[in-house]
C-alpha cells in the first residue's frame, strides 16, 4: 500500500499567509507601543532627575547665603547666592556644607565675611554664560563680575567634563525676596523639547511638570 502526501490548497496557503502576516502586525505593534511607552518613562525618569539635582543644589546655596538676587546673562536670568568667604565641603561635591565665621561683633555673635557668588543659569550644551539652551550649569566667582566660562564648576555641571548632567525642557523662574529672606523657585517642563550634546539627544515626550519650591536664606 503506498501513500500519497496531499499539497496544501491554496486557499490554505492564503490563510496561512494571513496569519502569519496578522500576528507578525500585532507584535509589531506591540513592541512599537512597549518601546514607546520605555522611552516616555526613562525620559519622565530623566527630568525628574534633573528637577531634583538642580533643586538640591539650589536648596543648599540658598540656606547658606548671605543673599541672593538674579542678574541677566544676555537674554537669561540667572540665581546668584552670596556665601561666605570660608567653609568646609564634607562630601567633596564642590558645594560647602559648613560655613565658618570671620570673627564676633561686639556683642559676640558671630560674623561672616562675604566671600564666593554662586551663579545657576540656562545655556547650550557648551556651557557658555549668555548663550540659550534648556542645559543648567553652576559658574563660581569670588566677585561681582559676569561669569565666564572659565568659572564653570565641570565637577557638578558636566559628565567626564563635556555632557552636561542636567536637562530641563522648560522654564526655570525665581524670586527672591529680600524682606523675607525667601527665594522661590518653579520649574514648568514643556511637551516635545528636544536638545543634543556629544551625540546624545535628549527630549522630553509628554512629560509634564509644574514644581515649586521655596528656600530660605541664613541672617547672618
Amino acid at each position: 500500500m503506498s501513500f500519497r502526501l496531499r499539497g496544501a490548497t491554496l486557499i490554505e496557503v492564503t490563510l496561512t499567509l494571513t496569519l502569519t502576516a496578522l500576528i507578525i502586525g500585532v507584535a509589531t505593534t506591540l513592541y512599537a507601543f512597549i518601546a514607546s511607552r520605555t522611552a516616555d518613562s526613562v525620559n519622565r525618569f530623566s527630568t525628574l532627575q534633573s528637577c531634583a539635582f538642580l533643586t538640591k543644589e539650589i536648596g543648599s546655596a540658598v540656606s547658606n547665603a548671605i543673599s541672593v538676587t538674579t542678574k541677566s546673562l544676555g537674554t537669561v536670568t540667572a540665581l546668584v547666592c552670596e556665601v561666605p568667604a570660608d567653609g568646609v565641603d564634607r562630601d567633596q561635591d564642590g558645594t560647602m556644607e559648613i560655613y565658618n565665621p570671620s570673627g564676633t561683633d561686639r556683642l559676640g555673635r558671630e560674623t561672616y565675611t562675604s566671600g564666593k557668588r554662586i551663579w545657576f543659569y540656562s545655556a547650550n550644551q557648551t556651557g557658555a554664560p549668555g548663550t540659550t539652551g534648556f542645559y543648567w550649569f553652576k559658574a563660581i566667582r569670588s566677585d561681582d563680575a559676569t561669569p565666564t566660562i572659565s568659572d564653570v564648576d565641570t565637577k557638578w555641571s558636566f559628565w567626564n567634563a563635556t555632557v552636561p548632567k542636567v536637562f530641563i525642557p522648560g522654564s526655570v523662574t525665581f524670586a527672591p525676596e529680600s524682606s523675607l529672606r525667601l527665594a522661590r523657585v518653579r520649574i514648568l517642563t514643556s511637551k516635545d523639547v528636544s536638545g543634543s550634546d556629544a551625540g546624545l539627544t535628549r527630549s522630553n515626550r509628554g512629560t509634564e511638570l509644574d514644581l515649586n519650591q521655596h528656600f530660605f536664606w541664613r541672617s547672618f
